[in-house]
């Protein structure tokens, strides 16, 4: 269980990323954000020291678009809004309200993209359909995997063999998008917060150290820079090259992040993985000297 926020630390916290030249985009995610009685605070700070805003939100405070105009307005700052709507969220929200939050932002010049959750191509396509008409609009229709967590173990989701064909996997990674929780504490991305074994791509505590001193030790993290050069790709060749690839091949996954996660929590091969790009980068060293 996360402690709540402290309005004060997370206005720091805004300011010491503003003040990086790592980030310039902040993310307020949930939950449903439009329940923290302080977001308003946060945007409104957040664009004052120069941060494009974004809050995910289902939307379902858009029940016209008349209200749903007024709440925005309400937000000083707020330059962006992620609308989630899929299967799941249609169950409670109807598409009418997510039509009305979409208006609502582009008659004010918010930008705002659609991002669904699908356990197959199939379902994604399906609820795609219900949005499309806006892209004449130049709204974002994001279509995205699901990952096996939470109620969603429990769904038919569909999956892939990765090890067996390394192509299926990009070669690139979102592991910049830094995750920060209500304590403070900082990942690489939100895929790490499952690291609860290994701590894998955990980069430290705003409580207890600066967003820079963060920063400067990520950038010496051989696993951090790893991924993000070679992506779920070159992991994937690692543990293709790897003596635990005949237990490994045969896994479904249903997509990078969730393979990502599952080898990166597991103490064996996390231990193993650390141990080789540790030789890389001294044969890396050692050329340069």
């Amino acid at each position: 269980m996360l402690p709540d926020p402290d309005p004060q630390e997370i206005i720091n916290w805004i300011s010491m990323i503003a003040n990086s030249r790592e980030s310039k985009h902040i993310v307020f995610v949930g939950g449903e954000p439009f329940l923290q009685k302080s977001l308003r605070t946060y945007i409104y700070h957040g664009s004052k020291v120069g941060l494009i805003t974004t809050v995910v939100t289902n939307g379902y405070w858009a029940s016209t678009e008349e209200k749903a105009e007024d709440i925005l307005k309400s937000f000083p700052g707020l330059n962006c809004i992620i609308a989630s709507s899929d299967i799941y969220h249609l169950e409670f929200i109807d598409k009418e309200i997510i039509y009305n939050l979409v208006r609502a932002c582009l008659k004010l010049g918010i930008a705002i993209t659609i991002n669904i959750t699908a356990a197959s191509k199939e379902e994604g396509e399906r609820i795609e359909k219900i949005y499309k008409h806006f892209k004449k609009d130049n709204v974002h229709i994001v279509v995205s995997p699901m990952f096996p967590w939470g109620a969603a173990t429990k769904l038919t989701i569909e999956k892939f063999k990765y090890l067996n064909d390394l192509n299926l996997l990009p070669n690139y990674c979102e592991i910049r998008d830094h995750h920060i929780d209500s304590a403070g504490r900082v990942y690489s991305c939100c895929n790490a917060t499952l690291g609860n074994k290994t701590g894998f791509l955990f980069l430290g505590n705003l409580k207890k150290e600066s967003y820079d001193t963060i920063i400067a030790n990520r950038d010496s993290n051989p696993l951090f820079n790893f991924i993000d050069r070679w992506g779920p790709q070159g992991l994937g060749k690692l543990i293709s090259e790897s003596p635990f690839i005949d237990e490994l091949k045969d896994i479904e996954f249903t997509h990078s992040c969730h393979l990502c996660s599952l080898i990166l929590n597991d103490e064996n091969i996390y231990k193993y993985i650390l141990k080789i790009l540790g030789h890389k980068e001294q044969a890396k060293t050692s050329c340069i000297l």
